[in-house]
């Protein structure tokens, strides 16, 4: 058969309508072999709308083919259409049996159905081959529709090409097929993904892919379906795209990543997109400094509704603006727990994971977020106790449940290892929402910072410090602190005392905060040699001490209490209140005094109040019931205080009071004593007198540590005695009626003693110091030196002082008989020098014969000076 063609009615004609339908054309030839017809038919059909193609395609012609092409393209205009049937029929005509058919489609504005959506195409060529047992699809090609690009310009027109195989095995059709698309842009998606493909991931990448090229798709299918086609079933899909310069919403309202370029891998039941670059924007619409150096999202069990999304990126960009990021409210991360610590500096490297499943509206609880990664260089403004944190290295992970970090930073410039545990879980007020620790070594004058200003000038080197910190959901947290002060010096060189480095000591106490204010300190423990201190402190603004509150301390053989509290305004004294059995100064009295060229402003300046039941300042010398008021300043020196005790053990028994004074740029002194003696040797200032009472006015002409302090001391009625350069000199005296003055063993015993001085640390310089009984007279001047306990003193003695001194004080003709004051007619001049224990006494026999007008011809040492 040349060709047959057969004209279909057109639409309508049912109706009486005259317009033609489409037109069927055959050629074909039959043969007779092996006792059998075989035929061969080429079939070919004009423009034919897909609808009507079922009621045109008999349903036992090629109903392998027939089935896969109807449920290809269920709607549109079939162009053109050729087929070749091959099939051969028994003799008796009573059976077809079909050999193979092959197709050939086009098709314009037809409706492709692609797993259970479908998508429009603007063209469709289709090449099939079907074989008993085997369909074989050699070729589809089907053209996209194009669209409009955001900018309003023409966007590219996708093609998707396809082929693919299907083989008859035990009664099921077994299909493999591939899959290939040239380039889309991603504001195409939304009208080429149908909307029934997968819903879950349809929805949040054409929601969220809002800019990008796709280019260089590639899929591979594999389906069962059973033979009569009435059913398919896909087993098996794999495939990729390649997404450039893409725009990501990955959790609004979160701001995009931009300029991303990514990998978009296909499963059966899972999608997963690789990023890879791409930059993070800021709610500004600014770029950020944050880079997406890798990510993955991944869509899992979109077989099961609803699915769920797995995404995570690495990160890497300035630390406040991952900051920024992490903050932001839809991560929830720090919604429970407010992360109140900001970012100046650094650079982090984090990894962000998101996970999620599928819901249009989604619940918070739902969401999980978590956050790890290194932060490097980081400067944290007021991190810690108000103090800030500088390059930072630190490990973090955290979530919607808590955070943990570790790591070292310079905390007050010193290198510290810490750590941080936050809990953002729903609890009472009673629960611990944050722990933390601290190690380190931190220099003394470091620790000024935190309030601890007070203490610089007796501490100095490094502290090896811990802290273990907890908070509570209430506000109140402490830290637990210990120190290790091996390595460090204590000194407290007002009170004689010293710990060099080498030498063991500790201090630990709990800080009390109240919000991220320290509020208190207790349980206070420090020790060390000779030295032991318990209390409390309490802090205000800035966390700064404002009282130190001291329960039992030792130092030395001291045993005290007392508090130190910090002054309302600056400059002021700091205010130390003591009290207790027992103050220890003579490691203070031993130390040795700070020159006159120490620094300034090397201590605080001191307002003392302090009650002791006893006060001791030296072997077998001791004050009781001593109390004090004193005022030192930043140069450590006494400015005014005023003091009052006894010096027996009877109360009102050897009471002395006394006072220092400022008056312009000089202090004044004055003390009295009604037990001078006990007084002077308590002072260790003179050992050999007893009794009397003592009055002191002094001065002090210069406000300096270490300047001399210059008046006059008054004794009355007092006894001298065990005085080495006394007994020498009297025994030198006998011959002159003196033997009297030693017998009894009871001492020389004195009417009045009036000594003008100077004093400074060093000597004790007197200048027309004078004493009389009414046996015995003496005047002196000269020095003694306090540290060799030395002295180099000259003077006059005058012996029946009462009846000798008569001639001295007649008006006017006095001066012709004793030339010095307290001097007599019979008196000796004489010289003690060395040390005071065993001093030498020299006598001018001569002088003690001669009138007091003369005795300068005949005195020893004549025109020398008995100066200091």
């Amino acid at each position: 058969m040349r060709e047959a063609v057969l004209r279909l009615p057109g639409p309508g004609a049912a109706a009486g309508g005259t317009r033609p339908g489409p037109s069927l054309t055959a050629q074909g030839e039959v043969l007779e072999r092996d006792g059998a017809w075989h035929a061969r038919l080429d079939l070919g059909a004009g423009p034919l709308q897909f609808e009507a193609l079922p009621g045109l395609w008999p349903a036992a012609l090629a109903p392998a083919a027939r089935a896969a092409v109807l449920g290809a393209v269920p709607a549109g205009l079939l162009r053109d259409a050729r087929a070749r049937v091959e099939f051969t029929v028994p003799t008796t005509l009573d059976a077809v049996r079909l050999q193979e058919a092959r197709l050939g489609l086009a098709a314009s504005q037809a409706v492709v159905a692609l797993g259970e959506g479908r998508a429009a195409a603007d063209s469709v060529d289709l090449a099939l081959r079907y074989a008993p047992g085997s369909l074989r699809l050699e070729r589809l090609a089907v053209r996209l529709p194009g669209t409009e690009a955001s900018a309003g310009a023409a966007a590219p027109t996708p093609t998707l090409l396809a082929e693919g195989e299907a083989r008859l095995q035990a009664g099921t059709w077994r299909i493999g097929a591939t899959a290939r698309l040239d380039a889309m842009l991603a504001t195409q998606l939304p009208a080429y993904w149908p909307e029934g493909l997968g819903s879950g991931p349809r929805q949040w990448v054409t929601g969220n892919v809002t800019a990008g090229r796709i280019s260089n798709g590639q899929w591979r299918l594999e389906a069962e379906a059973p033979e009569a086609l009435d059913g398919f079933r896909v087993t098996g899909l794999t495939g990729s795209v390649e997404v450039t310069d893409a725009t990501i919403h990955w959790l609004r309202p979160v701001p995009p990543v931009t300029e991303g370029a990514a990998t978009v891998e296909f499963g059966l039941t899972e999608i997963t997109i690789r990023g890879r670059g791409g930059r993070q924007m800021l709610a500004d619409g600014k770029p950020s400094g944050i880079e997406l150096k890798e990510g993955t999202a991944r869509f899992l069990k979109l077989d099961v509704e609803p699915g769920y999304a797995d995404l995570s990126f690495q990160l890497a960009g300035p630390l406040p603006d991952v900051f920024t990021l992490l903050r932001h409210p839809r991560l929830k991360l720090f919604e429970k727990r407010k992360l109140e610590v900001q970012a100046a500096a650094g650079q982090m490297e984090a990894r962000l994971n998101v996970f999620f499943p599928f819901w249009a509206d989604l619940p918070m609880e739902a969401l999980k977020i978590r956050a790890t990664g290194r932060v490097t260089e980081a400067r944290l403004p007021g991190a810690l106790v108000e103090r800030d944190l500088d390059r930072g290295a630190i490990d973090f992970a955290v979530d919607t449940e808590g955070l943990k970090l570790s790591g070292q930073a310079q905390w007050l410039g010193a290198p510290v290892r810490l750590g941080l545990e936050m809990d953002f879980r729903a609890g009472g007020a009673a629960q611990v929402t944050e722990r933390g620790t601290l190690a380190g070594r931190v220099e003394a004058r470091q620790l000024a910072t935190l309030g601890l200003d007070f203490a610089m000038p007796f501490v100095e080197g490094p502290v090896g410090v811990e802290a273990r910190y907890e908070r509570r959901r209430n506000g109140q947290g402490s830290v637990a602190l210990k120190g290790d002060l091996r390595d460090m010096r204590i000194g407290l060189e007002p009170a004689g005392y010293a710990k060099p480095p080498g030498l063991p000591g500790q201090a630990e106490a709990v800080l009390r905060l109240q919000g991220d204010t320290l509020a208190a300190l207790d349980g206070l423990r420090l020790e060390a040699p000779e030295l032991a201190l318990r209390g409390r402190a309490a802090f205000g603004a800035r966390s700064r001490l404002e009282r130190l509150e001291m329960t039992d301390g030792v130092l030395g053989r001291s045993r005290f209490a007392g508090d130190l509290r910090r002054p309302e305004r600056e400059g002021a004294p700091w205010q130390v209140g003591l009290r207790g059995p027992l103050l220890d100064l003579k490691p203070a009295l031993d130390a040795p005094g700070r020159g006159r060229d120490a620094p300034a402003e090397d201590y605080p300046p001191l307002q003392l109040d302090a009650r002791f039941d006893r006060v001791t300042l030296g072997e077998g010398r001791a004050l009781l019931g001593v109390q004090a008021r004193a005022r030192t300043d930043a140069q450590g020196l006494l400015r005014e205080a005023q003091a009052l005790g006894r010096t027996g053990a009877a109360p009102g028994q050897g009471e002395f009071d006394f006072v220092l004074a400022p008056q312009g740029r000089q202090r004044l002194l004055r003390l009295h004593a009604t037990d001078g003696g006990a007084l002077l040797r308590a002072l260790d200032l003179a050992d050999a007198i007893q009794g009397g009472r003592l009055t002191v006015n002094a001065a002090y002409p210069e406000l300096r540590p270490g300047a001399p302090l210059s008046g006059t001391a008054e004794l009355d009625q007092f006894v001298l005695r065990d005085a080495p350069a006394a007994a020498k000199l009297l025994q030198a005296m006998t011959l002159y009626g003196l033997v009297e003055a030693l017998q009894g063993g009871s001492g020389l015993v004195f009417s009045r003693l009036v000594a003008p001085f100077t004093l400074t640390p060093e000597a004790l310089v007197l200048a027309d110091a004078r004493a009389f009984s009414a046996s015995l007279g003496l005047t002196a001047k000269g020095r003694i030196d306090r540290q060799q306990r030395a002295a180099a003193v000259e003077g006059t003695i005058v012996p029946a002082y009462m009846f000798n001194t008569l001639l001295g004080n007649l008006p006017l003709l006095g001066r012709l008989f004793s030339p010095e004051a307290g001097g007599g007619v019979f008196a000796a001049t004489f010289r003690v020098q060395g040390p005071l224990d065993d001093p030498q006494v020299t006598v001018n026999p001569l002088a003690a014969l001669t009138p007091g007008f003369l005795r300068g011809l005949f005195g020893l040492g004549n025109g020398r000076d008995a100066g200091p």
